[in-house]
């Protein structure tokens, strides 16, 4: 987050790492909203206990980590990416 502030004045790295910073926190939203009420809703079942739409509980578990993977992917390219752009080039 600090480093969007220190980048605003080097457009393309600033706005790569906003994209950066923003897929963080979406990851972390959609492991709050989505995930961690799956996780504790499966902390509950047993082997005699649990729900017979288990598999599709499964499946939204696998979707969303799915996703998350999908932002991180976005967000550590665009991170890398802010390091290289706006690169001063050696005089030749």
């Amino acid at each position: 987050m600090a480093a969007t502030v220190l980048l605003r004045n080097h457009r393309k790295a600033f706005w790569l790492t906003l994209i950066g910073a923003i897929s963080i926190v979406l990851m972390w939203a959609i492991w709050a909203i989505f995930i961690q009420p799956i996780n504790q809703q499966i902390d509950g079942w047993t082997v005699t206990n649990f729900p017979s739409n288990w598999s599709d509980i499964r499946y939204q578990w696998h979707l969303y980590h799915l996703i998350r993977l999908i932002i991180a992917a976005v967000g550590m390219i665009a991170l890398t990416l802010s390091l290289l752009v706006d690169r001063v080039k050696p005089a030749s």
